[in-house]
């Protein structure tokens, strides 16, 4: 209550997906969604088919955000062929600065990752 941190997840929340949707312009970003603190960036080898890119560029993406200085995730082999999504969720505290950064850092990881498609 002190902190405020469900509006504050409210109004980052809001904000992390207004950037991610920024994305959405990427050859290979097929879409993002969200809600609150939790979203993701799904992942494809182009926009009409929707194929799902593989799991080296996840890596690749995942590793490179990393060294940007984030921890993302991505989604797991539960479904065969649909490892596809980008997975983050900043904590409660988070600013706009920290969404800014974590958002910068995942375009790196999806410039880096997919640069080869």
């Amino acid at each position: 209550e002190e902190e405020d941190l469900i509006e504050n997840s409210r109004v980052m929340g809001a904000y992390l997906l207004d950037r991610l949707r920024e994305l959405s312009d990427h050859p290979n970003v097929g879409d993002v969604r969200g809600r609150g603190l939790f979203a993701g960036v799904e992942l494809v080898e182009d926009k009409a088919s929707k194929t799902p890119v593989s799991e080296d560029v996840m890596m690749a993406v995942v590793k490179k955000a990393a060294e940007e200085g984030v921890l993302v995730g991505k989604t797991t082999r539960s479904v065969p062929g649909l490892n596809n999504t980008v997975n983050m969720a900043p904590p409660l505290i988070v600013t706009k600065a920290d969404v800014d950064e974590l958002v910068d850092a995942v375009q790196a990881g999806i410039e880096h990752g997919c640069r080869d498609l």
